[in-house]
């Protein structure tokens, strides 16, 4: 049992749980009495004897473990720096590794998101393409490569563990699990616990407990990457909601994209003229100027109606103007099975399962209601 005395500007935790930030030090025949204001309740002159404290006190920091007397053996020392040496000159290497099978549609996604600087997408890939996630941990690594210094990754708790382990096996990246312990052991080092990590795991749940924390975060974060393989399974309401985390001046009135939604076949059939290798009617011309509107887009395309050189290029950029004036292309990033070639076809394996008993009991019981029941309440 070691004694501890504290200094002003010290954060403490009562044996109760709530906290405090010392202002001012008592010595009251020898028993020590730490005042200030208390951070949950924000009451002031509040007094906590170091009786009262929390009996299971975590030094972090060297000085306070060496002013406590919490010393490791030597051999403990000599075997972490050994560790940090080879971890070191692990880091340095000038090549490494991507332990995953990659797919040419994954590729696609993390060139054209990754090289963006702070990309605010979304990924909803449909389920069975391969791993969305393979997709975001390579935007990662990008954005990691002097894009970025710190990313948090917020995922249902049931999955932390499973990107725990993916970001450390698949792109030897060592992510920080944050739950309510390890916030509160964070909390003794720095006034804000997300800045004692760089690379951070945490689950949905804990970010869920302050109603506005997501959208806190997506609107103070400059990158946002979101993932789902059902965009609209709970309605259109659902999307619209992410869509407006990643940029909530664009995406504001539910029924403005409702709207625009109606309006994209136009869109569409002046894309796939431009996108196929054949002449651009006269039609099809004015369509595409109509779309573009405040912008002389003439000689483009004439340019991509000729056979001179450059042809290909200016069919490129007409198609990207169409992408930045309408719908959601350079936000939602949306693979299927149709759009994406080489997957095996599906074949439907029929098993049949036995009825379970709940379910036989509620046949029983709507069996007995319904003959209870006159021949006009049936009907």
């Amino acid at each position: 049992m070691t004694r501890v005395i504290f200094n002003p500007g010290d954060m403490l935790t009562s044996h109760e749980g709530w906290q405090m930030r010392v202002d001012k030090v008592c010595n009251e025949n020898d028993l020590m009495s730490y005042i200030d204001t208390h951070l949950n309740t924000e009451e002031s002159d509040v007094v906590l004897r170091e009786v009262m404290l929390y009996s299971k006190l975590v030094f972090s920091k060297p000085h306070n473990r060496l002013f406590a007397g919490q010393l490791d053996r030597m051999n403990h020392f000599a075997l972490r720096y050994r560790s940090r040496k080879y971890q070191s000159a692990q880091y340095r290497l000038p090549a490494s590794g991507l332990r995953t099978n990659l797919i040419p549609h994954q590729l696609h996604i993390a060139h054209n998101v990754g090289r963006r600087h702070a990309p605010r997408v979304l990924l909803a890939d449909k389920v069975g393409l391969g791993k969305t996630t393979i997709e975001a941990d390579m935007i990662i690594q990008q954005q990691l490569a002097g894009r970025a210094e710190r990313v948090l990754l917020i995922v249902p708790k049931t999955l932390q563990h499973q990107w725990l382990v993916e970001m450390l096996l698949r792109f030897n990246l060592r992510f920080a699990l944050f739950d309510d312990d390890r916030y509160a052991e964070a909390q003794h080092d720095s006034e804000n616990a997300f800045k004692t990590e760089q690379l951070i795991i945490c689950s949905l749940d804990f970010v869920r407990r302050n109603k506005q924390g997501l959208e806190q975060l997506a609107e103070q974060n400059p990158g946002v990457l979101l993932l789902t393989a059902t965009p609209e399974q709970l309605g259109m309401e659902s999307h619209f909601a992410r869509l407006r985390l990643l940029y909530p001046n664009r995406f504001h009135d539910f029924a403005q994209l409702v709207e625009e939604q109606q309006h994209y076949r136009p869109v569409a059939d002046a894309v796939a003229s431009l996108l196929a290798d054949n002449a651009i009617s006269q039609d099809e011309m004015s369509s595409i100027n109509d779309l573009v509107g405040e912008q002389d887009i003439d000689p483009l395309l004439q340019v991509a109606n000729s056979d001179r050189d450059g042809k290909l290029d200016a069919r490129k950029e007409l198609i990207a103007m169409l992408m930045d004036r309408h719908g959601t292309s350079r936000v939602l990033f949306r693979n299927t099975r149709n759009g994406v070639k080489g997957f095996p076809k599906r074949e439907l394996h029929q098993i049949r399962l036995p009825l379970p008993a709940q379910y036989q009991t509620a046949i029983k019981v709507s069996g007995i209601m319904g003959a209870r029941k006159s021949a006009e309440e049936r009907a």
